[in-house]
């Protein structure tokens, strides 16, 4: 019975130190929260960022997609055998991406 007081006693001071050091240093560390001003402006920087990078990524999405719609529909009408043998290699290459793919998924499960 002696033991188990002991052993609380013991904990109760410990705790009781780590209660004391971190009040001690909650008190020394300040805590510097900016006015609410900061946090708008933060908020509109970042929402202007991200427009334009999506204006950006949008324009860029647009030339590579009028550029491949372009290769495609110069082959289709052009080089017919190119076309067909493009698109064979993709219906491939996408059979066999979803075979490894799900084999590697139903094999880490």
């Amino acid at each position: 019975m002696k033991k188990t007081e002991t052993n609380t006693e013991m904990k109760d001071e410990v705790i009781e130190e780590l209660t004391k050091g971190l009040d001690s240093l909650d008190q020394q560390a300040e805590i510097d929260v900016p006015n609410i001003n900061w946090f708008e402006n933060y908020v509109a920087e970042q929402k202007l960022t991200q427009r334009k990078r999506l204006i950006k990524d949008l324009c860029v999405f647009a030339i590579v997609a009028l550029f491949v719609l372009s290769t495609v529909l110069f082959t289709l009408y052009q080089q017919p055998y190119i076309f067909l043998s493009i698109q064979t290699i993709c219906i491939v290459f996408i059979t066999f991406y979803t075979i490894f793919r799900y084999k590697k998924k139903v094999k880490s499960e």
